[in-house]
């Protein structure tokens, strides 16, 4: 929604300024387009092509009908491997930056596939799971091979550098906290206690899907606070909620096995740890550094690729009531969602 899909876009321009599209030479994705402007080579990548774009069948492994019906796939270069080296940095690059000539760039990678592949090396086999936060908050499983997945729920199949379909489910976490912590007079850094938290459970005070309507599980329903907000503070309140949407996203992925969190929210621990208790049986881990997706694309240019260490794992928070709020919590969503389906028959 929202003009977040590249084949609707290049649809759109086609349609649009036929003239211009058809002088197009190349389609390159955006990893692609720095690949090309440091070495002059043109190329393309399956995790780009890949996330929410049309432009892929993840399980053809292949491009997508839409672009053959569009005739588009003469304009996509060469596939390669996300590791792949296409070459030394040209001169006039290397006047512009100072890199020295022997540089080698590579094909890159996705920017929350970087997370994910790091986690990939470490735990190939194995099931796990890796929510990489933000302003969106994208969680990816390599154990959902028995997910359903709903669009209308903005669940999608991207892949993973080696062309692997990756179930994943997404909302824009980062953009909800703030929303939720301003609609409360209150700020995102705003500093919180466990109190806090009991405070929000004990007066039964509800955040309720969604404050950001393009994306998500309950796209369409506008957001909502329910009860008195007398004595709640935002950032505990915008922290369960993002608790209560990451563990939903992992359960509507049928998520198996340990659980790594990166990115923004490693600042947020008792949220962190809001989300070991939900989880139950999923150990939750922390990772142990904030630049996952800069370490990833890095291992791409590496010989012998680290992965990450394991992560610090992260301690359940001790609190009465909360699988009660969950469950309340559930039902009133599924309420609103029901409630905005017949409207909008």
């Amino acid at each position: 929604s929202a003009g977040l899909n590249l084949g609707r876009q290049l649809y759109w321009l086609q349609q649009r300024f036929p003239q211009a599209f058809g002088q197009a030479t190349d389609i390159l994705l955006y990893p692609q387009y720095w690949v090309w402007r440091m070495t002059g080579e043109r190329c393309a990548e399956r995790t780009s092509l890949g996330c929410h774009t049309d432009l892929w069948a993840p399980e053809r492994n292949d491009y997508s009908s839409l672009v053959d019906r569009m005739g588009w796939r003469a304009l996509f270069p060469e596939l390669k491997t996300a590791d792949s080296l296409v070459g030394p940095v040209c001169s006039d690059f290397i006047a512009r930056t100072g890199l020295p000539a022997s540089c080698q760039v590579a094909v890159g990678i996705h920017d929350s596939n970087a997370s994910y592949l790091r986690y990939l090396l470490q735990n190939d086999g194995q099931p796990f799971s890796v929510i990489s936060t933000g302003t969106w908050a994208i969680t990816m499983t390599n154990s959902g091979g028995n997910a359903e997945l709903d669009e209308s729920r903005d669940m999608l199949m991207n892949v993973d550098c080696r062309g692997t379909p990756v179930p994943c489910a997404r909302f824009m976490g980062g953009r909800e906290y703030e929303a939720i912590c301003y609609r409360l007079g209150s700020y995102p850094e705003e500093p919180f206690s466990v109190e806090d938290i009991d405070t929000v459970l004990a007066d039964a005070v509800y955040a309720l899907p969604q404050f950001c309507d393009t994306s998500g599980p309950f796209s369409g329903t506008p957001g909502r606070i329910v009860g008195s907000i007398d004595r709640i503070n935002g950032a505990a309140l915008a922290s369960v909620y993002s608790a209560l949407m990451l563990d939903l996203e992992l359960d509507l992925l049928k998520a198996r096995g340990a659980v790594f969190v990166e990115g923004a929210f490693l600042k947020n621990s008792l949220l962190c740890r809001m989300l070991a208790t939900l989880r139950g049986d999923n150990p939750v881990y922390l990772s142990n550094d904030s630049t996952g997706t800069v370490k990833g694309a890095a291992s791409l240019a590496l010989s012998d690729p680290q992965s990450p260490e394991g992560g610090t794992l992260c301690e359940p928070l001790s609190i009465d009531g909360l699988d009660h709020y969950r469950a309340q919590w559930r039902n009133y969503c599924q309420a609103l969602a029901v409630e905005s389906s017949a409207a909008s028959l």
